[in-house]
């Protein structure tokens, strides 16, 4: 319930992003600023487009860096796509910690769109005692 704003926000974000027939196929923010999207600094394409809630592989920040880890250490953490950072640049993502409850702005994340490294549960995966 608490992470209703960012789902509002992403909402919003992703309309006024996508281009609108009694617009002349135009983005609202298109019309509103006045630029076509190659002079708009936003640059959004459907190709940004991230479903709310996916998840997404933040990248370790000594990497990030530029430093080395040792071999067996995890290269990633799992977190939760909240949609896009209004405070920082256009590309930086929300990202919520599942573990420890901390939303945080990253940079170098990669998004499973499809879901596809998250198990699905049901009751023949269930192992009987």
């Amino acid at each position: 319930m608490e992470l209703w704003t960012f789902a509002f926000q992403h909402a919003v974000d992703q309309w006024n992003s996508s281009p609108k027939r009694e617009l002349q196929y135009r983005t609202p923010d298109e019309v509103f600023s006045g630029l076509t999207s190659r002079q708009n600094s936003k640059n959004t394409t459907f190709q940004t487009f991230h479903p709310f809630g996916c998840p997404v592989y933040d990248l370790d920040k000594s990497l990030a860096d530029g430093a080395s880890i040792p071999k067996y250490k995890p290269r990633s953490r799992v977190g939760i796509y909240l949609g896009y950072s209004r405070d920082h640049a256009r590309n930086v993502a929300w990202v919520l910690n599942p573990n420890t409850d901390h939303i945080s702005a990253q940079y170098h994340v990669i998004f499973d769109d499809m879901f596809t490294t998250v198990a699905a549960t049901s009751d023949t995966d269930k192992i009987e005692t």
